[in-house]
């Protein structure tokens, strides 16, 4: 067992690159037996306490966990980088511009080939808080709502692709025909996001919320 307590984790994409597996699980350990391509190591547990994880490169689009407390396990008898092992995660989600936290979890496992699925569930995330997502289509139509979130991941060879389905409450809608939407608002989407070109793209809208916003019909 190797545990973690108060860590404080920053990714920040290069330029041309993307976020990945941790780069201790693909090369060799420094000061090892000539730096090994196969690393192994010889515990089969990670244990995460009161973590923080910081993503992105500028303020803007910067996001926020804390309180973060999970484990990541081997199903073999230690960790490799030719191993999968599975993982779960829970904690809060920071919103932007206020001490509001939103309640977040993740289990997923993480194959041999490096790619990962997971299930997320965010609840009562602010609609400000959705980076990009926010300044490009939501504040279009809307001042201010929670959401509450629930998707399948799937993240592979730079590609995220995301099957989502959502809830919004408290929404308070700009002036114009937005108004008009029946309540409960609604949304089920797949979105793809290439972390290398910064491509953002929706598929395959349902539901009455995010059929409301310019570019997205």
């Amino acid at each position: 067992l190797v545990k973690f307590v108060d860590p404080v984790l920053r990714i920040s994409a290069e330029e041309g690159g993307c976020p990945g597996i941790p780069a201790f699980l693909k090369r060799g350990v420094s000061g090892g037996p000539a730096a090994s391509p196969d690393p192994h190591f010889y515990f089969s547990r990670i244990q995460v306490q009161n973590a923080s994880l910081i993503c992105g490169n500028n303020e803007k689009n910067m996001l926020e966990f804390t309180r973060l407390s999970g484990v990541a396990e081997s199903p073999g008898l230690y960790f490799s980088k030719d191993n999968a092992f599975q993982f779960s995660l829970a904690g809060f989600f920071r919103n932007k511009g206020s001490d509001i936290l939103s309640p977040m979890e993740v289990r997923g496992r993480v194959a041999a080939d490096r790619t990962v699925r997971a299930t997320l569930e965010l609840s009562g995330v602010e609609m400000e808080g959705l980076e990009p997502l926010y300044s490009e289509y939501l504040s279009q139509v809307a001042e201010e709502g929670r959401i509450d979130l629930r998707s399948a991941l799937r993240i592979s060879k730079g590609t995220l692709t995301a099957d989502c389905a959502l809830e919004v409450k408290d929404i308070v809608l700009k002036e114009g025909p937005a108004r008009d939407i029946d309540a409960p608002l609604v949304a089920g989407f797949i979105l793809f996001f290439n972390f290398r070109s910064k491509t953002l793209r929706f598929k395959d809208i349902r539901g009455n919320f995010l059929k409301m916003l310019p570019g997205l019909q």
